[in-house]
């Protein structure tokens, strides 16, 4: 149902660009956050709501782009390993409450309204909802969320909280959590699922907070770097702000003082760089340059969205005379631009068969680029020859694999990650011990 002060409802959004979703079914929550999902060929982050965790319907995720662990499952009293793309700590939370109220939390807050949309002309994630407390105080929230296409190691969220009924004092937390495994799969549900050690946190003055975790076989280091500001009425507060930490977590916590009908804005943008990244000496020493140089959302929103515009000037296909498939064709050119970008031909990095999406096949490469190749070859061949390049370099341990079955050539993967130690489980089959059920979206 639309709502009179929510200004997505509001606005004229064009039918072919924009994706979007009213009052959703929350059992329809998971589908919706993959296709919610804003990536740049390097990053992507599932459309999970900033202040959910891991849940039934909720389900958070962040993947860079060729990062996979190893780990040993005991099925049925059997040994197996397999290798997993690694669900990156999550770098959404942002929440608040009236002091000494109930936080906002899913299922915690009465739900009055919920808009969110997708921009597909300019990679942006926008959210509006109204929310009620046990004490009847109502707030509108309003998000927007990018993962820039200028900038790929860069990621941002605004939100704007907005009391309609009541003012007083609101306690905001923002955080990095660490405390994430792979769970986004129910066929994999007996699978071992924890990739991740977190190994550092800290936060530097006053607006800086950072987390550091390693891969646990892989031995892959994630560095993120995360910068907040808070404003209210255009200007910067400085509020004092205490640090927040937990094993795994690292937060901050700061107090607000906010009048009906004003807006408290909290910009936060966060740097991911990772030990596979090239002309680094380090991932923690490069996120923190990086986002010692980012700009405002504001800012990095029109850097983003002139990318943006850029790609689809190759990209986008003309349907002159089919107005019902401009939207699905978009979306399915958008998808795939958010997997594989022109970021992507800097990396030693495959086609997952579900993108950077989510979690279906374990991440595992299939032959997917013959699908997307044609797509590709004339708009942008750089990236074709990047990810033929990618096969090649595997080409010596396919042999190698090959002879020790007792065959020549290559063998044609059931499903493989970038570190073909053993021969993967085909990932469209269950583990021994496991009932079988389709992935989700």
């Amino acid at each position: 149902m639309a709502d009179a002060g929510c200004g997505l409802c509001a606005a004229e959004l064009p039918a072919e660009w924009v994706l979007s979703y009213q009052d959703g079914d929350p059992s329809g929550e998971r589908a919706r956050e993959t296709m919610l999902t804003v990536g740049n060929g390097y990053l992507a982050t599932r459309g999970a709501a900033p202040e959910a965790v891991a849940d039934a319907h909720h389900y958070p995720g962040t993947y860079v782009a060729g990062v996979y662990n190893r780990l040993t499952s005991t099925i049925d009293g059997q040994s197996r390993e397999d290798e997993s793309i690694v669900n990156l700590p999550n770098w959404l939370p942002v929440t608040f409450r009236p002091v000494r109220g109930e936080w906002f939390a899913p299922g915690v807050w009465d739900r009055v309204h919920e808009h969110t949309a997708l921009d597909l002309r300019h990679g942006v994630m926008s959210r509006e909802i109204v929310v009620v407390d046990d004490q009847g105080r109502r707030t509108r929230i309003r998000q927007r969320r990018l993962a820039s296409m200028a900038a790929p190691h860069i990621a941002a969220l605004e939100t704007r909280i907005i009391p309609e009924n009541w003012s007083g004092r609101v306690e905001l937390r923002i955080a990095l959590d660490g405390r994430v495994e792979n769970t986004n799969v129910p066929t994999f549900a007996g699978l071992a699922s924890q990739h991740l050690n977190v190994i550092e946190t800290g936060c530097d003055g006053a607006n800086l907070m950072w987390l550091v975790a390693e891969t646990v076989n892989s031995k892959l280091r994630i560095a993120e770097v995360a910068r907040t500001l808070i404003y209210q009425g255009g200007l910067e507060q400085r509020a004092d702000r205490r640090t927040l930490s937990e094993p795994g977590f690292i937060g901050q916590g700061l107090e607000v003082d906010i009048g009906e009908g004003e807006e408290v804005v909290i910009d936060k943008c966060v740097a991911i760089f990772t030990s596979r990244d090239r002309a680094i000496a380090e991932p923690l020493v490069a996120a923190r340059e990086e986002i010692a140089h980012s700009a405002s959302f504001d800012d990095l929103l029109h850097a983003h969205a002139a990318a943006w515009h850029r790609l689809w000037q190759r990209f986008r296909v003309g349907l002159d005379d089919r107005d019902d498939m401009r939207l699905p064709v978009n979306v399915h050119i958008f998808h795939l631009l958010q997997t594989l970008s022109p970021h992507t031909a800097d990396l030693d990095a495959g086609v997952p068969a579900a993108g950077l999406h989510g979690e279906s096949y374990r991440g595992h490469i299939f032959w997917d680029e013959l699908f997307v190749f044609p797509f590709l070859n004339f708009r942008l061949p750089e990236l074709t020859r990047a990810l033929l390049r990618y096969r090649h370099r595997r080409l010596p341990q396919a042999r190698r694999r090959a002879a020790a079955r007792g065959g020549g050539g290559r063998p044609a993967p059931g499903g493989g990650a970038p570190l073909p130690l053993i021969p993967p489980c085909p990932a469209h089959q269950s583990p021994p011990g496991i009932s079988r059920v389709p992935p989700p979206p």
